[in-house]
């Protein structure tokens, strides 16, 4: 008998568990998400980009929040050169907050995980593009977070950057 209790709570803390949806950015080029508590955005190596492609989604919160993004992973390798004006030369992840870009002109790229949290908007896209004319990008890794937040707890003191 306590056997079989032991095992129902067990089961319930298991369910009880919350993982947040992932999207697939390369099967959701184009697409507008709706963010509720919070979501993961991931590219992954078996997948590619089409040579001069911008691939972008966009993340909407729920009505009066902000979203905050924090990223687990990231390796752009084949962008870790710049050209001579410090802009990614091949690939570059770009997050835009209400129409403010976050990463300069040309993103951020290479292969060091961006630190801290990134304070957005209400309106945001993430953008993978590829810079190169004639060639794919093989093997990227990006995993992102995406977590809503109220838009009073959202003040500039509070976030890295």
């Amino acid at each position: 008998m306590l056997l079989s209790v032991l095992s129902v709570c067990l089961l319930s803390l298991a369910s009880a568990q919350y993982y947040p949806p992932i999207y697939d950015l390369t099967y959701y080029c184009g697409s507008t998400i709706f963010v509720d508590r919070e979501v993961k955005v991931r590219v992954r190596s078996q997948t590619y980009l089409n040579p001069n492609q911008n691939c972008t989604l966009i993340l909407r919160p729920n009505r009066g929040n902000r979203l905050v993004a924090s990223f687990l992973g990231f390796n752009l390798s084949t962008s870790y050169y710049y050209d001579d004006s410090g802009n990614c030369q091949y690939e570059s992840i770009q997050l835009t907050a209400d129409g403010s870009s976050q990463f300069g002109y040309r993103g951020y790229c290479g292969y060091s995980v961006p630190y801290g949290q990134y304070r957005l908007g209400t309106i945001n896209t993430i953008s993978v593009i590829n810079w190169q004319q004639y060639s794919y990008i093989y093997a990227p890794n990006l995993d992102i977070i995406f977590t809503e937040v109220s838009s009073k707890y959202s003040d500039n003191s509070k976030w890295k950057y």
